[in-house]
């Protein structure tokens, strides 16, 4: 008969929790201090060409690191699981991951290639292109409040339930804020979307309710 470690049978959803928590985190606050270090550069640097591309280029960067550390830890901890239910719950989360990964992109090539014919000089084409964040929030949304209501319907928490249920209003609150406009210099202004790293905040937000309200239930 195989011995389970009890302490870490127990500590087995609570480290996953807080773990997923501080890679998020992580990841949000490497995207902002990245945005700010180049928002002073487009103020510095004349040839803002290449300020531009390099801006992108490391955000793609920590964007697909992100992906790549996230996914690791997703199998890596399905892998350590004792208990059937606390399984279940971690593979729930890896599952919506690798769900929202894979089908946002999806969805979108089929508009792209069912609806314009892949015609991406249009200008109905260029509107739809503005409103692909739009999308992926939408998306996600929807698939993190239903992994939030499952989650605390198994745990028993009414908080989390709350909180899957006032998830996707929130979502609809944040979408509904413009892009701010942000003037650099005489010569430059953009427009920052703060959509997404507002709503990434309350996903992040989410999770530390999640993990305080687990630890508090324990």
């Amino acid at each position: 008969m195989v011995k389970v470690d009890s302490k870490a049978n127990e500590n087995y959803l609570l480290t996953f929790f807080k773990k997923l928590l501080v890679i998020n985190a992580i990841f949000f606050i490497s995207r902002i201090m990245t945005k700010s270090i180049f928002i002073v550069l487009y103020n510095n640097i004349d040839n803002l060409g290449h300020v531009t591309l390099l801006d992108n280029l490391v955000l793609q960067v920590i964007t697909y690191i992100g992906f790549i550390v996230l996914f690791i830890f997703y199998l890596r901890t399905v892998k350590r699981g004792v208990e059937l239910e606390d399984q279940l719950i971690v593979k729930t989360w890896f599952f919506s991951y690798m769900l929202l990964l894979i089908l946002g992109p999806l969805i979108i090539t089929a508009i792209r290639y069912t609806i314009f014919h892949n015609e991406i000089n249009t200008r109905e084409y260029v509107i739809f292109s503005s409103i692909i964040p739009y999308l992926y929030i939408g998306l996600s949304a929807m698939a993190t409040s239903i992994v939030l209501y499952f989650t605390g319907s198994i745990l028993n928490i009414t908080l989390i339930k709350v909180t899957a249920y006032i998830y996707p209003i929130i979502t609809m609150l944040i979408m509904l804020l413009p892009p701010q406009d942000l003037s650099i210099n005489d010569k430059l202004s953009i427009q920052l979307y703060i959509v997404k790293p507002l709503y990434t905040l309350q996903y992040i937000g989410s999770l530390f309710i999640i993990f305080k309200a687990y630890a508090k239930a324990r």
